[in-house]
């Protein structure tokens, strides 16, 4: 397909709807009344005024523009820290309050080893004992001390 380059003898006719909003237009901007704000109207008045400034006109009303919205923008951001922090403030009272006055939650039993097993390792073992009949010997006393050290800590 070819592109063909629009020239303005070739641009269609312009519709009803447009050449009254064109009519529309040319009266806003002809008035001498402020146009409503976000129309088309408002938009073309506002590029005029800029065009009939000059560059030293306009410097210190951007720099007074700048100026406000820095203020306004500090200002936004002062409002979120005091919002944070009251935020953080209402949050960690109330956890504060339970963590001090909560009761102390009641001690765990931990089963401890140790007693007649100390007594085993106290003294060598027999040289005619074999390592299978020690290590039977160590966790038969040490099964007991365990179980024991149960039954102590549920009474």
């Amino acid at each position: 397909m070819t592109e063909e380059k629009m020239t303005d003898h070739d641009e269609p006719e312009p519709t009803e709807a447009e050449l009254r909003a064109a009519e529309e237009l040319a009266r806003a901007l002809d008035a001498k009344i402020d146009p409503a704000p976000g129309s088309d109207a408002a938009f073309a008045a506002a590029l005029r005024a800029t065009r009939q400034k000059s560059a030293v006109d306009v410097a210190p009303i951007v720099d007074r523009a700048v100026a406000r919205g820095a203020r306004a923008g500090r200002g936004r951001t002062r409002r979120l820290w005091l919002v944070a922090a009251a935020a953080l403030l209402a949050v960690s009272l109330p956890i504060g309050w339970v963590a001090r006055y909560a009761p102390a939650p009641a001690p765990v039993m931990v089963p401890t080893f140790g007693g007649p097993t100390d007594a085993i390792f106290a003294a060598p073992f027999p040289d005619a004992q074999r390592a299978s009949e020690r290590m039977d010997r160590i966790a038969t006393t040490r099964a007991h001390d365990y179980f024991a050290a149960i039954a102590a800590g549920a009474r």
